[in-house]
C-alpha cells in the first residue's frame, strides 16, 4: 500500500497505477485459500472469511489516492489461480454467477462506494499519510473540504486502535452513515475484530 502512493516514489503527480492482482500476481482469494492464517475459529482459508478479507483489501487499496486497476472479476473475489489453464495468460472461466452470491456482491458494493469516495476533491488535492506498521493499518487524507480516516485490522485476532482523527467533533461511518462525536482525537479508541475495517469522514 505504501508503494501505491505516487509521492512515496518521489513523483509529483498521481501517475502510479496500483493494483492487487494481475496475470503476474496471484489472486488474493486463491492465496487466502492456500496460505491464510488462523486463530481459533477465525480461519482465513474459510471462503466467507476470505471474501471479507478482500473487502478490507479493497478499502485499503482505494483509500490510497490515485488510479487503480482491477483484474478480471477482482471486484467479486475471483478465486481461480493465475496458473489455471495452460499458462498465466490462459483464458480463465468467466464466473458471472458470482454476482448472485451476496458475499461477493458485497465486495462489489464496497468497491463501488470506495470509487465514489475517491472522486471527492480530498483525494485529488488533499494531503495523504499512513501508518502501515503492525497489523493495524491507518490511512489519513486531510483537506479543507473533507477529512478521511481509514483503519483496518489485518491480523487474525481483535485489536483496539486509535484512528488518529484530525480533529474533535462529529465524524461519520462512511458505509453506515452513522455519526459519532470525537472529544479527544489523541485517545479515542476503536475496537476492530479480525479482518475488520472502518472508513470515517467528517462530512
Amino acid at each position: 500500500f505504501s508503494w501505491a502512493y505516487h509521492a512515496n516514489r518521489g513523483w509529483n503527480y498521481p501517475n502510479a497505477l496500483a493494483f492487487m492482482e494481475s496475470h503476474d500476481e496471484e489472486r488474493q482469494m486463491f492465496h487466502a485459500y492456500s496460505y491464510g492464517n488462523s486463530s481459533g475459529t477465525y480461519q482465513i482459508q474459510d471462503s466467507l472469511t476470505a471474501l471479507s478479507r478482500i473487502e478490507m483489501a479493497q478499502v485499503l487499496l482505494f483509500g490510497v489516492p490515485g488510479p487503480k486497476m482491477m483484474w478480471q472479476f477482482g471486484e467479486l473475489g475471483y478465486d481461480y489461480s493465475i496458473f489455471y489453464g495452460d499458462d498465466r495468460t490462459a483464458p480463465k472461466p468467466p464466473r458471472w454467477d458470482y454476482w448472485n452470491q451476496p458475499e461477493r456482491q458485497k465486495i462489489f458494493r464496497i468497491t463501488s462506494a470506495m470509487i465514489k469516495l475517491q472522486k471527492h476533491d480530498a483525494f485529488r488535492f488533499g494531503s495523504f499519510s499512513s501508518d502501515l506498521s503492525g497489523l493495524g493499518k491507518r490511512l489519513w487524507i486531510s483537506h479543507s473540504s473533507m477529512n478521511v480516516v481509514i483503519i483496518a485490522n489485518m491480523g487474525v485476532e481483535a485489536i483496539d486502535i486509535i484512528p488518529g482523527f484530525q480533529h474533535e467533533g462529529v465524524w461519520y461511518d462512511y458505509f453506515s452513515g452513522e455519526s459519532f462525536n470525537v472529544s479527544n482525537p489523541g485517545s479515542h479508541s476503536v475496537h476492530l475484530e479480525a479482518g475488520g475495517y472502518y472508513v470515517f469522514t467528517d462530512v
